[in-house]
């Protein structure tokens, strides 16, 4: 039988979040060893927080009418200046 749990270290971890309005982008980092060196990967989720009328629970979606479109752009541009300039700090300290 075959372990499909990933190892402690290629887990993904939260790193980051931004929040323009309701949407927000979660940053999340995972390392794995590739010949021998450590390296990051980043992925990001985007969704739009909500509460359906009457109820006081908070849900979340990931589609955008067109108001939202330009905080999905403001979050995504974001997330990928916060990883961009992670690799690049990542890149000098070698």
């Amino acid at each position: 039988m075959v372990d499909k749990k990933a190892s402690k270290e290629e887990q993904s971890k939260h790193v980051k979040t931004f929040r323009a309005g309701q949407v927000s982008g979660a940053i999340f980092s995972r390392v794995k060893e590739i010949n021998k060196q450590k390296v990051t990967f980043y992925n990001v989720k985007i969704a739009k927080s909500y509460k359906k009328e009457g109820d006081d629970e908070w849900s979340s979606t990931d589609n955008y009418n067109r108001e939202d479109l330009i905080k999905v752009l403001i979050v995504a541009n974001k997330c990928a200046e916060y990883i961009y300039l992670k690799e690049m700090d990542s890149e000098d300290e070698e």
